[in-house]
């Protein structure tokens, strides 16, 4: 496996492929909505569960800050004909991820699901704008002061644009049922604690949201 798909261990220091850290800490996942904590290789599992609390708190903390460096800004991707919000985001590096899109035009048919649901995609309407010689420009929604809130802020966004009727292509869309549960929703997506969105099911109590809130957040308000 190439140099870059590999991460240093927090205890042991060794350079390890991402597959063999752990995917689960004290009940909760570590990965989710196409993120991942690397917090320490499988062999050092309990090495690091035999750490006291504040040490375990420290290694969360400087594993989560690699994960999701400062910088973390919620952003979309918005239709040059009619200003429509297309798309929603997260990234640090705002100006390198509009690029990243604009390359990715595609003419592809995409699908869903196992049923293999036509989907028009994210690079399907770029290469559509580029045939006319447009682009989408980027929109910054919000900067993410906790950075590793960013995954909680995205689908925050995503569902606060559903309920609102933004012609998003992001796949969360494809989801039917979700679609359906977040538009009966009476939540403001963008206030409702996050508490209530893990009692009502939109985040996993498991999760890797849930374990940033029970992990990670607390210190930094504790600071």
């Amino acid at each position: 496996m190439r140099e870059r798909h590999h991460l240093t261990c927090c205890l042991c220091q060794q350079k390890t492929p991402r597959r063999d850290f752990l995917s689960h800490y004290d009940g909760y996942a570590l990965c989710g909505n196409g993120a991942c904590i690397s917090l320490c290789c499988q062999a050092c599992e309990p090495a690091f569960r035999a750490l006291s609390p504040s040490h375990q708190w420290r290694w969360i903390h400087a594993c989560c800050q690699r994960s999701f460096p400062s910088g973390q800004v919620i952003y979309a991707e918005v239709d040059p004909e009619t200003g429509d919000i297309r798309y929603v985001g997260r990234t640090s590096r705002p100006k390198r991820r509009h690029a990243q899109h604009l390359d990715d035009a595609s003419s592809t048919a995409g699908h869903w699901g196992s049923e293999r649901r036509a989907w028009y995609t994210r690079r399907n309407w770029i290469h559509a704008l580029s045939e006319k010689g447009l682009t989408p420009s980027m929109q910054i929604l919000q900067t993410v002061d906790v950075s590793p809130l960013v995954v909680e802020w995205e689908q925050r966004y995503i569902w606060h644009g559903m309920q609102h009727g933004w012609k998003l292509l992001n796949v969360e869309v494809m989801d039917a049922g979700l679609v359906a549960r977040v538009k009966a929703s009476p939540f403001d997506f963008l206030q409702v604690p996050c508490e209530l969105l893990m009692q009502q099911h939109f985040f996993s109590s498991h999760g890797l949201v849930a374990f940033l809130h029970q992990w990670y957040y607390p210190q930094c308000l504790a600071g």
